[in-house]
């Protein structure tokens, strides 16, 4: 069988792309046939990629699999997962709050916040499994309306055990030595990852202790936040520590371990991490930590960190640890074994593929055994228990839909209309059916909304992300939703077939306009 994984890009030093690379080999070495997609087919790793539009033809069975890695906004994978006829998995890295973009950068504030709303269309695609790297990353699933039945957290793959094997950079490892404590941090200069409080927490350590200190800032600058380089840098000279702070934007691997090795303690205080790689890569490296106590970083670090908030706090919290050689060495040792016990390259691996190995055997296991339970209101659809076993024995998947309410049974004909209908002619014949139509008709919506087109009436009814979109309150609400559904929803859920001839008049004028 054929696996594939779907990352928007593939890069050298990228957590996302570790994590996609470390399941690619991981599945290859179990046996399978593995195939990597990007957006463009691009890799600069040693893992070749085919572009995305190869996807819908290298996985074409039913029994193919593929795992998207969703960490940006990213439209066109969602137009590409509606049309698969595969198994589909999801990976969550979390995408940053556009917040933290607004004061510096007006194109990564609507890229951001354009990622954050298509967490929700993500929610609503046909997935059998979502995989998230942190249990605080999966809770921004369920609250979206994801079944808890089908998560899973698995910790990311990543380049660790090979950076404990990389050898001193005796260049870096010199230029450490001129201080006598060294604080690192790791990870891009970005808004979110709360340089202002470190470098102000840094300052207040250096007046509070008088010892020459050195904080090193190793990660990549954008360009795009040049407002934030400078704000940094400002802040810096005002607090008179700017010839104390070095930042290295291009760090070959063996220079990264040796910063790890030789610097004093490791510094986090980011405001939003799905899961914070470098602070298990500190683990590993016998560094202690001193981390924000926000999102998934004290699910990340557990025990192993010395948890520090504000500017006051971090302060306070250098002062004391680097102050006191057992403190650090007793911290160091709790981030080893955590590590060991939970981060360690092997651990992961076999994670991952008995997730994979039960995910397999669920879908070779007929869903009658999974809980379909007799006299369900199924929203008085003609016939719809028949339909409902008819697609799923065709596509089997591994939730329970029919457990969680009004709102997930509605889900789950919202996924049958446009998911199953792809690979269940019974079920095109009974969308094409009189009873469905008649249904159909007699759906109440809105009053400005009474004459919209049946299938709109369908869609509208039973995708509640949709329904809370356009609550068509009002003719302007009802002109957004039929915008909608004419330019996407015909696309999304293969509607052409369906239309009468005077919609389908319609959606040729509505195509022509839009040309204009």
């Amino acid at each position: 069988m054929r696996i594939g994984i779907m990352v928007p890009d593939l890069s050298t030093g990228d957590a996302v792309s570790n994590d996609a690379s470390g399941m690619y080999k991981a599945l290859e070495l179990a046996g399978f046939e593995v195939h990597m997609f990007t957006i463009s087919g691009h890799s600069s790793t040693a893992i070749s990629a085919l572009p995305y539009d190869q996807i819908t033809w290298r996985l074409n069975s039913q029994d193919d699999l593929l795992i998207y890695h969703f960490c940006t906004a990213d439209p066109y994978a969602v137009a590409i997962l509606r049309q698969l006829n595969c198994g589909v998995a999801l990976k969550y890295h979390n995408v940053t709050p556009s917040r933290f973009m607004a004061r510096y950068s007006a194109g990564l504030t609507w890229a951001t916040k354009h990622g954050r709303s298509m967490i929700s269309e993500f929610a609503e695609i046909g997935f059998e499994l979502f995989i998230s790297d942190s249990l605080y990353n999966q809770s921004e699933l369920t609250a979206r309306g994801v079944s808890s039945r089908l998560c899973h957290v698995v910790a990311p793959f990543h380049q660790v055990d090979n950076l404990l094997l990389e050898e001193e950079e005796p260049g870096t490892v010199e230029y450490l030595m001129h201080s006598s404590m060294n604080i690192l941090t790791v990870g891009r200069v970005v808004p979110n990852k709360g340089h202002i409080n470190m470098i102000e927490g840094f300052a207040r350590y250096m007046e509070a202790s008088g010892v020459r200190a050195h904080f090193h800032v190793v990660g990549s600058h954008d360009g795009r936040l040049r407002v934030y380089s400078d704000e940094l840098h400002r802040i810096a000279l005002d607090l008179n520590v700017a010839d104390c702070i070095s930042y290295h934007p291009l760090v070959p691997p063996n220079a990264l371990a040796s910063y790890y090795r030789h610097c004093d303690v490791y510094l986090t205080a980011s405001h939003h991490e799905g899961f914070c790689v470098p602070a298990i890569e500190a683990m590993a490296f016998n560094l202690p930590i001193i981390s924000n106590a926000a999102a998934a970083l004290p699910e990340t670090c557990g025990d192993a960190a010395v948890y520090a908030v504000s500017a006051v706090e971090i302060g306070a919290a250098l002062e004391a640890l680097l102050g006191d050689d057992d403190s650090r060495e007793n911290l160091a040792r709790r981030g080893a074994k955590r590590y060991a016990q939970n981060y360690a390259g092997r651990l992961i691996k076999q994670r991952f593929l008995t997730l994979i190995d039960r995910w397999l055997e669920a879908r070779r296991s007929p869903f009658f055994q999974a809980v379909i339970p007799e006299g369900v209101d199924w929203f008085d659809l003609p016939e719809f228990d028949a339909i409902l076993k008819e697609t799923i024995d065709i596509h089997p998947v591994n939730f329970d839909w029919t457990l969680q309410g009004a709102d997930r049974r509605a889900d789950l004909i919202d996924w049958i209309l446009h998911t199953g209908r792809r690979s269940s002619a019974v079920l095109d014949r009974y969308v094409r059916s009189e009873g469905f139509k008649e249904y159909a008709e007699s759906v109440e919506l809105p009053k400005h909304a009474a004459d919209i087109p049946t299938m709109a009436k369908m869609i509208w009814k039973f995708n509640r992300f949709i329904r809370a979109q356009y609550p068509l309150n009002d003719l302007e609400g009802v002109g957004d939703f039929l915008r909608w559904f004419w330019s996407e929803a015909i696309v999304l859920y293969e509607l052409e077939g369906l239309l009468q001839e005077s919609e389908r008049r319609m959606l040729g004028s509505f195509r022509n306009e839009s040309l204009i």
